[in-house]
């Protein structure tokens, strides 16, 4: 932890977090953030993260980046935060794994499809191939979520070894 010393009192940065569990320690996650409005709990998701040990890098898309923006996220995360593509990507050599959340539709559906349109589906490619863990978190509204389509992607990611969490049900939502 990181302090300093100001008139004889000590002050945490606030980029700091207290650890408060070990369950991604030693872990470097790749942190992927699409372009629903959930993106506005990104930063307290990747606090969470570090909370827990891990050690973050983060793919933005473009429409999340419309959401919340880069330097908010770097901030939480201390991480690098790849919003454009970068033809090597060597930051992806080292990741554990991958959660994207929020997931929207549109990424589910771009990604099970292989559609490579931007960085964060570039990534999810090349985890796919190493065969690291992939966890997606879909937010969406609930007629999208009921959507007969959305199952038939949902079932299509379980099958390729990706886990599904879905959140509560907010509003709609």
């Amino acid at each position: 932890m990181s302090v300093c010393t100001v008139a004889n009192t000590m002050a945490v940065r606030d980029t700091d977090v207290n650890v408060q569990g070990s369950a991604l320690a030693g872990q470097h996650v790749l942190l992927g953030v699409t372009g629903g409005i959930a993106a506005v709990d990104t930063v307290r998701i990747a606090r969470e993260l570090r909370r827990q040990g891990a050690q973050i890098t983060v793919v933005m898309t473009n429409a999340a980046q419309r959401i919340i923006t880069p330097l908010a996220v770097r901030w939480a995360t201390q991480g690098e935060v790849i919003t454009d593509w970068d033809g090597d990507m060597q930051v992806l050599d080292g990741v554990d794994g991958v959660l994207v959340v929020p997931t929207t539709r549109d990424t589910l559906a771009s990604y099970l499809h292989g559609l490579q349109n931007g960085p964060l589906l570039m990534a999810l490619s090349v985890a796919r191939s190493r065969g690291n863990p992939i966890m997606m978190v879909p937010s969406m509204h609930i007629d999208l979520a009921n959507d007969p389509i959305t199952d038939e992607l949902v079932d299509r990611a379980r099958h390729q070894g990706i886990s599904i969490q879905w959140g509560n049900e907010e509003e709609g939502k």
